[in-house]
C-alpha cells in the first residue's frame, strides 16, 4: 500500500505522463472499468424498454425547443441543457433511448473515477480507495446509471468542481473552472447553484484575506454566469424572464401536512414564485420545512424506514449515520476536555428540550442527533484540514436550502454524497483502528499484534460483507424492477445471477404490446393518448395527454373527465405542460382518442388527500361490460396481469 501512495502522489506541475499515471493509479482505474462494464451490460442487454417517463418528457421538451416552440413549455425546476442534448443527438443518431442510457453509463462512470481523486487529495490512497469502492458498490448509483435520465451529468460536473475547490492551493484559474462547471451544471439541475453558494461562503470565512477572497467570489459568480447565460438567454427571449420555474407543484403535490383549504387555494393556481408558495400559509410552511429538515431528507441520507436512500449500507438502518458521526468525530479530532463536553451536554439538552415542548418526537427527534454534532464541529472546526471544509460546508447549505421543498428521490441528495461517503470510509480506516488501540490500552496488555490482526480482519470482513451485499441489493433492483421477479432469499438470489434471463418476460414489454396496437389505428400520429405514461406516445409516434387519474371532481363523468371539463386551473396546467405537444397557455383544446388506464395502487401510509383525491370512479373501466362505460367507449385491449386497459373513444352523440 505505501507502494502505491508513493506512486499516486500528486504533482501537478510536472508533465503529464499517460503511462505513469495509469500505473500510479490501477486500483481506482481498475475499479472505474468495472463500474462501467456492469453498468454497460444491464444498460443494453437487461433494460430494453424505455420505462422512465422522465426521459421522455426531457426529450419532448427538447425537440420543442429545437422546433421553435419552447414559448408553451414549464420546466417547473429543471433546465434546458439535458432536454435540448438529448434532442440534439437523436437528431443525429436517431435512438434517443439508447443516446440517454448511454449518457448515464458515462456520467456514472465518470462520477466513480473523478471521486477517488477529490478523496485522495485530502485524506490520502486508503480512504479514497475505500470511498470509491463504496461508491462504485452502491446500488443505486448503478440503477441510476442505466436509466436513460437527466440526473448524473450535473452531478459529474458538481464533482469535477470539488476537485478543484479541495486542491490545497487555490488560484484564480481554479474559481473560473469551478463558476464554469457548477454554470453548465445548472443548465442541467438548478440544485447545482446551492452547491455554488455553498463553495462562495467557504471562500469567503476560510481565511481573513477578505479582499482576496472578494475576487475569487467575483471570478466564480462571473464563470457561472458566462456558462449559465445560455438558460438565462432562453428564458429571457423566450419568457421574457431571467429565471423560469419553481417548485411549486412539487410542494403542493408532495407536503407531508396539508389542508383542505391550503389545496383549495393551490388547485386555483396555474403557476407562482416560490415567494408566494411559501406565504400562501406560512404556518404551514414552516411544519413542513421542519419535518424535511429533520425527518424526511435526513431519512433519504442515512435510512430510518426509507428503502430508497444512500446510505452506504443501504439495506440497513442508521448504519450510515452511525459510520457518518464516527467519521467526523476523527476528522475534528475531538477530545473529552470540559468545553467539549460542555458544549455537548448543553446542545443535547437544548435540542432535547426543544423537541419535547415545541416538536413532534416522532418527525423532530434527528436535531437531539445533529445538535451537539454541528455545536462540536463550530467548536473544532480549526482541527480540519483547510481543504476538507468545503466538503462540510456543503451539505449544511445543501439541506437548509432544499428542504424549502419535498425530496422525492433520494439522488436528489448526490451533490452531497461525497461528505457522507468519505467520512464512513475515515471511520472504517482510521476511527475503528483507533477505538481498538484505546481498548487494548486500557485492557490488554499481551499479544498486542495478534490482537490488532484480528480486528484489521474483523474491519475487512465488514467492509467485504457491506460491498457483497449492496451487489444483491442492486441485483434484487434489477431483477424486480425488469423482470418482475420476487425477493427470494439471499443464496439463491445469488446464485441467481448466473441465470439467464428472457428479455421477451419483461412486464415492460406489455408497454411495447400496447404500443403496437395503437401504432395500427389510423392516423395515430395525429391522435391524442391520454395516460400517465409517455412512453406509450413514444412508442407509438402519437400525441400525448397527460393525466394523473386523480384530477376533477367525485360526480364527474367519463365523457366529463377525458375532456378535462372540470379539472382545476392547476390540474389543466400541470396536465398541458407534461403533454406532447406542449401546451402551457392551453391552447390546443386535444380531443382524446384513446385511453390508457391502470388502477390506482393504494399506500396506506400515503396522506389522507392522495386516498380522498383518487379517481375510484375510473376503475368502472376496468369491468368493460359496466352498463355505466359510455357508447362511444370501445375496448382495444385489457391485460390481464396489470388490469391495464385501452379504450377507443369515439365522437359521442348529442
Amino acid at each position: 500500500m505505501k507502494d502505491i501512495e508513493k506512486l499516486s502522489s500528486d504533482n501537478y506541475s510536472e508533465p503529464f505522463n499517460f503511462l505513469a499515471f495509469v500505473k500510479a493509479n490501477k486500483f481506482p482505474i481498475i475499479i472505474t472499468i468495472g463500474f462501467f462494464l456492469s453498468t454497460f451490460y444491464v444498460a443494453f442487454f437487461h433494460h430494453i424498454i424505455w420505462t422512465q417517463p422522465d426521459g421522455i418528457h426531457y426529450l419532448n421538451y427538447g425537440r420543442a425547443i429545437l422546433e421553435g416552440n419552447g414559448k408553451n413549455l414549464n420546466f417547473m425546476i429543471g433546465s434546458i441543457g439535458g432536454p435540448v442534448l438529448f434532442a440534439s443527438l437523436e437528431s443525429v443518431f436517431h435512438d434517443a433511448f439508447a443516446i440517454e442510457k448511454m449518457i448515464g453509463v458515462l456520467s456514472g462512470t465518470g462520477i466513480v473515477f473523478v471521486s477517488f481523486f477529490v478523496i485522495k487529495q485530502i485524506f490520502g490512497i486508503k480512504v479514497a480507495l475505500l470511498s470509491q469502492l463504496f461508491i462504485a458498490f452502491h446500488p443505486r448509483l448503478h440503477f441510476l446509471s442505466i436509466q436513460a435520465l437527466n440526473e448524473l451529468v450535473p452531478i459529474l460536473l458538481i464533482v469535477l468542481s470539488l476537485f478543484w475547490i479541495t486542491k490545497k492551493h487555490l488560484k484564480i484559474y481554479d474559481f473560473m473552472i469551478i463558476g464554469s462547471f457548477l454554470g453548465v451544471a445548472a443548465m442541467f439541475r438548478f440544485q447545482s447553484i446551492f452547491v455554488l453558494i455553498a463553495i462562495i461562503i467557504f471562500i469567503l470565512v476560510h481565511n481573513k484575506k477578505i479582499r482576496k477572497n472578494l475576487s475569487f467570489c467575483f471570478f466564480i459568480i462571473v464563470f457561472f454566469l458566462i456558462a449559465f447565460s445560455p438558460q438565462i438567454f432562453y428564458n429571457y427571449t423566450t419568457h421574457e424572464t431571467v429565471l423560469e420555474g419553481s417548485p411549486f407543484y412539487y410542494i403542493y403535490s408532495l407536503s407531508k401536512f396539508q389542508t383542505p383549504e391550503w389545496r383549495e387555494q393551490f388547485s386555483d393556481m396555474e403557476n407562482t414564485g416560490l415567494a408566494n408558495t411559501i406565504f400562501l400559509d406560512f404556518d404551514l410552511f414552516q411544519k413542513n420545512y421542519f419535518y424535511n429538515l429533520l425527518f424526511h431528507n435526513p431519512n433519504k441520507l442515512f435510512n430510518f424506514n426509507s428503502f430508497d436512500n444512500l446510505s452506504i449500507f443501504p439495506a440497513v438502518p442508521l448504519l450510515g449515520l452511525l459510520s457518518f458521526i464516527g467519521g467526523l468525530v476523527y476528522c475534528l479530532k475531538i477530545k473529552m476536555n470540559r468545553i467539549n463536553l460542555t458544549i455537548l451536554l448543553t446542545t443535547l439538552s437544548a435540542a432535547t428540550a426543544i423537541v419535547l415542548l415545541l416538536g413532534d418526537i416522532g418527525y423532530h427527534s434527528f436535531l437531539i442527533i445533529i445538535m451537539p454534532i454541528i455545536g462540536l464541529t463550530i467548536l473544532n472546526i480549526r482541527n480540519v484540514n483547510r481543504n476538507f471544509l468545503p466538503l462540510l460546508i456543503l451539505p449544511v447549505v445543501y439541506i437548509l436550502l432544499i428542504s424549502i421543498a419535498p425530496v422525492h428521490r433520494a439522488f436528489h441528495f448526490l451533490p452531497i454524497w461525497i461528505p457522507l461517503i468519505v467520512l464512513s470510509a475515515v471511520f472504517f480506516i482510521d476511527m475503528l483502528p483507533k477505538i481498538n488501540s484505546k481498548i487494548n490500552q486500557l485492557i490488554l496488555k499481551k499479544n498486542q499484534n495478534k490482537v490488532r490482526k484480528n480486528v484489521s480482519f474483523f474491519i475487512i470482513s465488514i467492509i467485504i460483507a457491506i460491498l457483497v451485499l449492496n451487489s444483491l441489493f442492486y441485483y434484487v433492483l434489477i431483477t424486480t424492477s425488469f423482470y418482475g421477479e420476487p425477493y427470494d432469499d439471499i443464496p439463491n438470489d445469488l446464485w441467481n445471477i448466473f441465470k439467464i434471463h428472457n428479455n421477451s418476460d419483461q412486464p415492460s414489454m406489455q408497454i411495447k404490446h400496447i404500443s403496437d396496437i395503437l401504432s395500427d389505428q389510423l392516423n395515430i400520429e395525429n391522435s391524442y393518448v391520454m395516460t400517465t405514461d409517455p412512453t406509450y406516445s413514444f412508442y407509438s409516434q402519437s400525441k400525448f395527454v397527460y393525466a394523473n387519474f386523480t384530477e376533477g371532481v367525485t360526480n364527474d363523468t367519463l365523457n366529463d373527465y377525458i375532456t378535462r371539463k372540470n379539472w382545476s386551473p392547476l390540474e389543466i396546467f400541470v396536465s398541458n405542460i407534461h403533454s406532447n405537444p406542449p401546451d402551457r397557455y392551453d391552447k390546443n383544446n386535444p380531443f382524446v382518442e384513446y385511453l390508457i388506464y391502470r388502477p390506482y395502487v393504494y399506500d396506506p401510509n400515503a396522506p389522507w388527500y392522495e386516498q380522498e383525491v383518487a379517481n375510484k370512479k375510473l376503475d368502472i373501466l376496468l369491468n368493460p361490460n359496466d352498463p355505466r362505460i359510455p357508447s362511444n367507449f370501445e375496448l382495444l385491449f385489457q391485460s390481464d396481469k396489470t388490469q391495464t386497459v385501452l379504450y377507443k373513444i369515439h365522437e359521442p352523440k348529442n
